[in-house]
């Protein structure tokens, strides 16, 4: 018995070619003179299995491809998913150390040369202080009272967007008579002299000033330390 496989690709599927010896060959001794080749076409979605003996026949189980989409479909929503908790982490910005230390420097220096002794503080929106300083012969509650200015900015200010203590307190004065008290927080102050620091139009922290005879001086000293480290806040 003589046998032979082979496999050629047409539009119709896959031909099998089945070669008879003139042994086995039913219509041997009929007329056929020499080995005969049987030509079988079957289906793409047919899979032809030989091994030596009948002809094996698997067909593709539809359920298998809607099976396949369903896994590349939960392998996308996988990854998708661990792409969302990769952003698990939140970029805040703050004064440098050096930067924190210029501005209450030269807000100390904007009041001395204006005959006022205060006290700075710089602080960050977590309400950490950054920097301090504490002008010569500066008033001790002046430690606390510039710390309490500048953490009210960056706390209640922030939900706001006040941009300094005068524009809470003239908020606060502008609402309905009430028995709860205004400043049951603490270290909330709605004193005047501190101001927002914003860079790119965002507050990240807030400087307060302390000790000058009026919460307005304290603000422009302020104010006048800012301007000199705008471009540098960019």
């Amino acid at each position: 018995m003589e046998r032979g496989v082979c496999m050629m690709t047409r539009k119709s599927g896959l031909a099998f070619l089945d070669r008879f010896g003139p042994i086995d060959d039913p219509l041997a001794g009929t007329g056929h003179a020499g080995p005969r080749v049987s030509v079988t076409t079957l289906p793409w979605r047919e899979v032809l299995k030989y091994r030596g003996g009948p002809l094996h026949i698997a067909r593709e189980n539809p359920m298998s491809r809607i099976s396949a989409g369903l896994q590349v479909i939960a392998f996308a929503a996988v990854a998708l998913a661990t792409g969302a908790q990769g952003q698990g982490l939140v970029t805040t910005h703050k004064l440098s150390a050096a930067l924190a230390n210029q501005l209450v420097g030269d807000s100390v220096a904007a009041c001395a040369q204006k005959g006022y002794q205060v006290v700075a503080v710089v602080v960050d929106l977590d309400g950490v202080r950054q920097a301090v300083l504490r002008g010569d012969g500066a008033p001790i509650h002046s430690m606390d009272n510039a710390y309490y200015k500048a953490y009210t900015v960056a706390s209640v200010g922030l939900v706001r967007k006040e941009d300094s203590t005068k524009a809470i307190a003239d908020r606060v004065a502008k609402n309905p008579p009430s028995n709860v008290p205004t400043t049951q927080l603490p270290n909330v102050t709605y004193a005047q002299g501190a101001v927002a620091i914003q860079a790119g139009g965002q507050t990240i922290g807030a400087i307060g000033v302390s000790g000058a005879p009026g919460g307005q001086f304290d603000e422009e000293c302020a104010r006048g330390a800012l301007a000199k480290i705008k471009d540098r806040m960019k």
